[in-house]
């Protein structure tokens, strides 16, 4: 009984509050959707996560609007858990909309893993084709002083850096970009071009 509406072009609202977020893939015929739905969520902890810090990233590619967002929980009437919700939500898909359903075998568990493995799992794909991004960072270090760095990435591989502050070092920061200029933006790729400069450089 509880009043939703499409809103724009992939939410789900009630009361002009979201509670859901969904999206789709269209591939030879074939389409796979999927979607979120906060039933009974902490909101204090949503909101922190939608909270974006001075020194968070800054993408061209995604950019995250901090909107109202609301439980489904809260506009029932009566008290229901997660589980009744999800049986009824069910129940209304299989027998309202005369969707089919299947269940997953073994051979089709094998063979979802070894395509996550080859595929979804792999750097390639989770930052080889990711948006172009800065990213600006500053901490105080004890004894040291502010240290500011900067950075450009571009399809998950370092593009531009450079690092400023009131700090003194033995070294030209130019070679630190030097070094990570052309690397992969992880952290082990990282620590493994830098390791051949002393830590007081």
């Amino acid at each position: 009984g509880v009043r939703a509406e499409v809103s724009g072009r992939n939410d789900i609202t009630i009361g002009g509050k979201k509670f859901s977020g969904n999206s789709q893939y269209i591939k030879k015929g074939r389409i796979m959707h999927h979607g979120t739905i906060m039933f009974d969520s902490d909101l204090a902890v949503v909101a922190a996560a939608l909270t974006v810090r001075k020194d968070k990233i800054q993408s061209k590619g995604v950019k995250s609007v901090r909107a109202r967002v609301t439980n489904v929980r809260e506009h029932i009437k009566g008290d229901i858990t997660l589980t009744q919700f999800w049986h009824v939500l069910r129940q209304f898909m299989v027998e309202e909309q005369k969707m089919a359903t299947y269940q997953l075998i073994g051979l089709d568990l094998g063979e979802i893993e070894e395509l996550r493995q080859s595929r979804y799992a792999t750097w390639a794909w989770n930052y080889g084709v990711s948006p172009k991004y800065s990213i600006r960072k500053e901490r105080r270090v004890e004894g040291c002083g502010t240290i500011k760095i900067g950075m450009e990435v571009e399809k998950g591989v370092i593009t531009a850096f450079s690092t400023h502050g009131d700090y003194f070092g033995s070294g030209d920061s130019a070679d630190v970009a030097n070094l990570l200029v052309g690397e992969k933006a992880e952290e082990q790729a990282l620590l493994k071009a830098l390791a051949a400069l002393p830590i007081d450089y």
